[in-house]
């Protein structure tokens, strides 16, 4: 996953098509979600164990690949929260399950790694 600032684009390794969002429109849903479930996000506050190594920066790792094809999915998601009957539970869980869908497009092993990364 990579942003250039406007857009959120997501592939999977070894894949010739992703997806890209608005940076703004998952902001907007990120706030409204998070208040909900608070309990199940990760708490940045909590002290943990790791180890750091020194890196040389590769600004190779933070373009946008151009050898993939990448759908919008920022009117998907607005659509989604914008849905004037539905309730915020219902409105991620029904985001959720459309982007579950579109991991079962993808081959047995992305499959797999897509699900679990959307906690399908």
């Amino acid at each position: 996953m990579v942003s250039d600032g406007k857009y959120v684009y997501l592939w999977m390794e070894g894949e010739t098509k992703g997806y890209k969002m608005s940076l703004d429109v998952l902001t907007k849903m990120s706030d409204s979600v998070q208040q909900q479930y608070k309990s199940q996000t990760v708490d940045m506050k909590k002290q943990v164990d790791y180890a750091c190594n020194p890196w040389k920066i590769d600004s190779s790792k933070f373009v946008v690949p151009t050898n993939i094809t990448f759908t919008d999915y920022t009117s998907m998601m607005q659509e989604l929260k914008g849905g004037a009957s539905a309730s915020p539970s219902t409105t991620v869980i029904q985001g959720n399950q459309a982007a579950c869908s579109q991991c079962d497009q993808l081959p047995s092993s992305a499959k797999a790694q897509c699900r679990t990364a959307l906690h399908c």
